[in-house]
């Protein structure tokens, strides 16, 4: 395809996401066997009915990933669908280690400048 034209790209992006479950830009170029840089050059990824399409397939190829982890009897899918679930309380009790931070600030600062009763 040369001479391109954004109008006609925009409807080839959409015309190739009906037929297809696109779900990565990456994707949605290749189907439409142009380059990113063509993509970008023309704003491809900044129409919102072309986003809008995109995200709506990730949603559902989301869902139906969901719904078969749930109904699995694999752990091991049952744990990252509770993973995507989870608060955060719950997803640091499933952590296989747990990383803490607690600070001083007023005691940092001595160690960093020294005591504030000596002088300069």
């Amino acid at each position: 395809m040369s001479g391109y034209n954004v109008e006609q790209l925009k409807a080839l992006a959409l015309d190739v996401m009906a037929k297809e479950e696109i779900v990565t830009w990456g994707e949605l170029w290749d189907s439409m066997m142009i380059s990113p840089t063509t993509a970008y050059k023309y704003g491809l990824e900044q129409m919102e009915d072309i986003k809008s399409e995109l995200y709506r397939h990730k949603n559902k190829r989301k869902k139906r990933m969901r719904r078969r982890w749930a109904e699995s009897d694999v752990p091991a899918l049952q744990i990252a669908e509770y993973k995507l679930l989870a608060d955060d309380d719950e997803l640091s009790r499933l952590s296989t280690s747990k990383i803490t931070a607690d600070v001083n600030v007023a005691k940092a600062n001595i160690l960093l400048n020294g005591p504030a009763d000596q002088a300069s």
